[in-house]
C-alpha cells in the first residue's frame, strides 16, 4: 500500500493510530531500499512523506489519484504572483489533499521559503506537529 496506518499494541488503553509508509527517493525516482526491502517510516516522517507526495503530484495529471489530489504548487514556483496569493492556495490544496489521510485533521501556518514548505499539521489523537518538506528546485 502507498500509505497505510498501524495500530499500537492491544495493551494500550486507547488505540493510537500511527501513520506508516515507504520512503521514496525523489532524486533517484525510486523507493529507498534497506537490505533489499523498501524503507518503512512511521510517525512524523511518514506524514512528511505524504505531504511531499501531495506537493509533487500535479492535480489531475495521474488517473490513479482523485482529481482533487495534489497541488499546483510546482506550477506556481518561480512565477510572479501577487503577494499572498500562492500561500493561501497552497494551504487550501494541502488541506484538501491531506484529507485523504484520515489522520490529518488540519493543515495551518503554511510557509514557503527557498525550496522548503513548512506547515503545522494536526494529527488525530496527537495534536499539532511542525513539518518541513524540502522540495529541490528543478
Amino acid at each position: 500500500m502507498l500509505f497505510n496506518t498501524q495500530t499500537a499494541p492491544a495493551a494500550a488503553k486507547q488505540a493510537v493510530i500511527e501513520p506508516c509508509t515507504f520512503l521514496f527517493d525523489w532524486e533517484e525516482e525510486r523507493y529507498d531500499m534497506t537490505e533489499g526491502e523498501p524503507t518503512r517510516v512511521t510517525g512524523p516522517e511518514a506524514v512528511k512523506a505524504w505531504l511531499e507526495l501531495v506537493l509533487r503530484t500535479r492535480r489531475g495529471r495521474y488517473r490513479i489519484y482523485p482529481p482533487d489530489f495534489g497541488c499546483s504548487f510546482l506550477d506556481l514556483r518561480g512565477r510572479k504572483i501577487p503577494y499572498g496569493t500562492s500561500l493561501p492556495e497552497l494551504q487550501r490544496e494541502l488541506e484538501q489533499s491531506a484529507g485523504y489521510l484520515d489522520l490529518i485533521e488540519s493543515v495551518s501556518g503554511v510557509e514557503y521559503d527557498d525550496g522548503a514548505v513548512r506547515c503545522t499539521v494536526e494529527l488525530a489523537g496527537s495534536g499539532p506537529q511542525e513539518i518541513e518538506v524540502i522540495i529541490v528546485e528543478p
